[in-house]
């Protein structure tokens, strides 16, 4: 892996402990991923929680997975409505590779799985067509290590490693909070989960996330 890649996923998993540390999330979870968990027979707090993580945004005082949000080569762009969000993503394809954007609430990669998928590019803000996707990648991650939190590692990283055990950590937090009982089968993994003191996370400058309004 390039020193680059290695940087952007180092990032953005800062960023998302460094949002955690101290913030309220919704625990209601909605309509739209009962239905798909369902369809795609996984736990949909386990959907919920990926969600939570990739997208989230503070509305109303909790934090709340938000559809039309991007991340490219590492920078989080939070959109006010679909439209603005296919505008900017429609630039960033000009110049940036597909396999350095990800989309919509459940954050799927443009590159690797969303072109295959969709008819057009913005399609990805689509909630229930990205969850739809997001929840097939999850239940092949599943059949692959039989373990729903090893599952969501390999959702965020497939070939696994600190990357995915220390995501795995933020799903486990919010699997907490939602009272799961997908939270963790045995104290061996317990034991590899590396739970992060936020006071030893180095902040990241603010611009990482920008908040984009038409």
């Amino acid at each position: 892996m390039g020193a680059n890649l290695l940087i952007w996923i180092n990032r953005i998993l800062s960023g998302i402990f460094i949002f955690i540390a101290n913030c309220t999330f919704a625990t209601e979870i909605p309509t739209e991923f009962h239905k798909i968990a369902q369809e795609y027979n996984i736990p949909v707090e386990v959907l919920y929680a990926v969600s939570l993580t990739e997208s989230p945004k503070k509305i109303a005082g909790k934090i709340i997975p938000h559809p039309w949000t991007l991340n490219v080569e590492g920078h989080s762009y939070y959109y006010k409505n679909r439209e603005s969000a296919c505008n900017a993503l429609s630039q960033f394809v000009k110049n940036i590779p597909l396999k350095r954007i990800d989309i919509g609430i459940a954050q799927v990669n443009i590159g690797w799985n969303a072109q295959y998928h969709f008819k057009h590019y913005c399609d990805g803000f689509d909630v229930v067509d990205n969850l739809r996707l997001a929840s097939s990648i999850l239940k092949y991650c599943y059949n692959v290590h039989n373990d729903w939190l090893k599952a969501a590692g390999c959702y965020h990283r497939p070939k696994g490693g600190s990357p995915a055990i220390r995501y795995q950590s933020v799903i486990a937090r919010h699997l907490s909070h939602l009272n799961s009982d997908y939270l963790v089968t045995n104290q061996d993994y317990l034991n590899t989960v590396q739970w992060i003191n936020p006071d030893k996370i180095n902040w990241i400058e603010p611009q990482i996330v920008k908040w984009v309004y038409p």
